[in-house]
């Protein structure tokens, strides 16, 4: 699937999971922070519907009941990990954010590793019937981790919720 293509079905499957679990916040925050615009933090009210934001998007539950070699769940992770980290600088003086964090209710946003490591573990899920395409998939998560990793001896054992077998 093209890379474009993707991106947009990340963007639009994100924004409608948004609009529908966030009520409350505003349609053109949820575009905004899923589209790259920027985003003013002022007001106390904005800061719930940052928490709520962020909240959300700590609990998805993604699945792809065909993931082939993973671009689309590869996507989402990239969207994910971009969008919570946007959400933790503005949240960043936040007590409410900050307790929750710290207290290991929500994983840290500034720690791109520990982001990535969550939402692949808890958030990302997928098959499909072709076992050399699925362990594709599990190596592009690997690559995604790596990224972020400061030296390879450190690498997090990851458990994949991508597995071999037919979603029909």
């Amino acid at each position: 699937t093209d890379p474009v293509e993707v991106t947009l079905m990340c963007r639009e499957s994100l924004r409608q999971f948004l609009e529908l679990s966030c009520p409350e916040a505003p349609k053109s925050l949820i575009a905004d922070l899923l589209f790259g615009d920027p985003i003013e933090h002022s007001s106390a009210s904005r800061q719930d519907d940052l928490r709520s934001l962020y909240g959300s998007l700590h609990e998805v539950k993604i699945c792809d009941p065909a993931a082939g070699t993973g671009t689309f769940p590869v996507g989402m992770l990239r969207l994910l990990s971009e969008s919570m980290s946007r959400l933790g600088e503005l949240l960043v003086s936040d007590p409410d954010f900050e307790a929750r964090v710290s207290s290991g209710m929500w994983v840290d946003p500034s720690n791109a590793l520990q982001l990535k490591k969550h939402i692949i573990e808890n958030s990302l899920y997928g098959c499909d019937i072709d076992r050399s395409a699925v362990r594709i998939a599990r190596l592009r998560f690997w690559l995604e981790i790596l990224r972020e990793c400061p030296s390879p001896d450190e690498m997090p054992v990851l458990y994949f919720s991508l597995i071999t077998g037919d979603a029909l």
